[in-house]
């Protein structure tokens, strides 16, 4: 049985965000401005599967991150930057993602039910095979039934 691959460096700096926002926040600091002073460690962080529902994640740099199957359920996203972070099969029912930069992210096999994309850029976005419905908010001119792979929930 092979072991996984994981990116030592990668992970490490992650790691270090985390560590940093604990000393901030044992230092006397408020989370979300520890987490705010720390977010810039999510350069390709390692966030396969995380549990992120209603994560306050408004302006965070998490390029290259693996957020594979993570359950991002009504996060605030808003302004974050997803470049070619992978997606699929995450969970974004009800998350806002306004003005979100998602140039060539993976969001094959992605919930999008009611996620908000307004003025996201999709530019190179790869999108597929996930599921949406009418509460769904797309980046002006993008139109999800060219896709038809993608699935209208009613």
């Amino acid at each position: 049985m092979a072991l996984p691959q994981i990116n030592l460096k990668r992970t490490i700096r992650w790691l270090g965000g985390i560590l940093l926002a604990a000393m901030l926040i044992v230092a006397g600091w408020r989370p979300t401005a520890a987490w705010s002073i720390a977010r810039f460690w999510g350069h390709g962080a390692p966030l396969h599967g995380a549990p992120l529902r209603y994560a306050r994640l408004r302006g965070a740099s998490l390029i290259g991150a693996d957020l594979t199957g993570a359950n991002l359920a009504s996060a605030d996203l808003r302004g974050a930057d997803l470049t070619v972070a992978d997606l699929h099969y995450a969970h974004l029912e009800g998350a806002d993602l306004t003005g979100a930069n998602l140039l060539g992210a993976n969001l094959e096999s992605a919930d999008l039910q009611g996620t908000n994309f307004s003025r996201a850029n999709f530019n190179g976005t790869s999108i597929g095979e996930g599921l949406y419905d009418r509460r769904t908010r797309w980046p002006t001119g993008f139109n999800p039934r060219v896709f038809t792979s993608m699935k209208f929930v009613k």
